[in-house]
């Protein structure tokens, strides 16, 4: 059994405007490029667990959470917070706080803010107000790690929709008032946490961020010793954080990634399997990523807020978090789908031929793609999706 396409699996090999995927068949090595562009710098978690800047045209390999990496695959974002890790400046409104720089921030340099409580009996934040337009589901974000306070609330203030977060245990805290559409925390290493909140504004948002000794929003004394390190606040229109942007005066957008090969060349007059693993950011966005006949524009398989098998529809398919996908295709253009260790569906009446893999506006990272030459068992293929 020969792989006729490989990408990804902890082997990466980029260039500017270029990802590298290849074709082992009979032992024979032939490169496989697929055309990369993206307009824009952008950040990336690197080996090193940094968060680090590449220049357009240069793929992003995130190496967050995960050891082999991911081809990250963003769509396109604004930052609105113009001054994105200057919190000394007078764009941000400190209550009950002072903020000091000249420590280490998730970037490796000695960038991030010391956020510390003053000595007043009063309340204890941080904010900086934006303007979005419309009504969108809007997500707000920052990097914070313990240094005495443990309860941090971060809320968008013109919806009153809030939640407190654990940053020393890294967990989810209480709701402050309303339901926010969604929240997370996610260590990114050296006890930092990304803390995220995301929920339906009109046209003005506020970044807030308290600072108590309990999960309450009343009164206290203050302790100067005590208080969180920050770095890195993003506001910007989706229902999930995307990579940190930085800003320095203004809002900043990062271009969306674009990945394709469209031009395979494999006309298979024999069976094969596709195999992916990937990871999905949100449901709720459009992003697709599209294996498909070009001639005649046929999907073959098609992944994004939902799934496409041929022209059979499956709307529970794609899961928020990292999957795995196997389709096996027969000649005769019958089927096995397998997500998960699971099969999800059997059918036929599929065109065979594989010619084009293409995204659109994708919100997802991809870690592996295979293309095999062969059908696989069902056995082979719950083996290989099994996480």
């Amino acid at each position: 059994m020969a792989n006729t396409l490989k990408l990804g699996a902890g082997k990466w090999a980029t260039g500017t405007d270029t990802v590298l995927a290849f074709n082992d068949e009979n032992n024979n090595f032939k490169p496989l490029p697929f055309s990369f562009s993206r307009a824009s710098s952008a950040t990336v978690v690197n080996q090193s667990g940094l968060i680090e800047t590449v220049g357009s045209g240069e793929p992003r390999i995130d190496f967050l959470g995960n050891t082999k990496g991911a081809l990250l695959l963003e769509p396109a974002r604004t930052n609105l917070i113009p001054r994105s890790n200057e919190f000394t400046h007078s764009s941000y409104v400190r209550n009950g706080t002072t903020a000091t720089t000249g420590f280490l921030s998730p970037d490796g340099t000695l960038n991030a803010y010391k956020l510390l409580e003053d000595n007043s009996n009063a309340i204890h934040r941080i904010y900086q107000t934006a303007t979005v337009t419309g009504s969108p589901n809007t997500t707000i974000s920052i990097y914070v790690k313990y240094l005495g306070r443990k309860n941090v609330l971060m809320r968008i203030a013109d919806s009153t929709v809030g939640r407190w977060y654990d940053v020393e245990n890294g967990v989810l805290g209480g709701i402050y008032q309303g339901t926010p559409n969604d929240s997370s925390i996610e260590s990114v290493g050296n006890g930092w946490y990304r803390i995220s909140i995301s929920h339906t504004v009109s046209n003005q948002s506020r970044l807030e961020l308290w600072v108590s000794d309990t999960e309450s929003t009343s009164a206290y004394q203050g302790d100067t010793s005590k208080g969180v390190y920050i770095y890195g606040a993003q506001l910007e229109a989706g229902s999930y954080p995307t990579s940190y942007i930085p800003t320095s005066g203004s809002a900043v957008t990062r271009v969306a990634d674009a990945c394709n090969n469209e031009n395979l060349n494999v006309d298979y007059s024999g069976d094969y399997t596709l195999y992916l693993e990937h990871e999905t950011f949100s449901l709720t966005e459009y992003n697709q990523l599209q294996f498909r006949q070009e001639t005649s524009i046929s999907y073959i398989f098609r992944v994004g807020n939902s799934i496409n098998i041929g022209t059979n529809l499956y709307t529970t398919a794609n899961t928020i978090g990292f999957n795995k996908f196997a389709l096996s295709v027969t000649s005769s253009g019958s089927y096995n789908f397998y997500k998960n260790g699971v099969l999800l569906s059997s059918g036929s009446g599929l065109n065979a031929n594989l010619e084009t893999i293409r995204n659109d506006a994708l919100g997802m990272s991809i870690k592996d793609i295979k293309l095999y030459n062969t059908l696989l068992t069902n056995a082979e293929l719950q083996a290989l999706t099994t996480i």
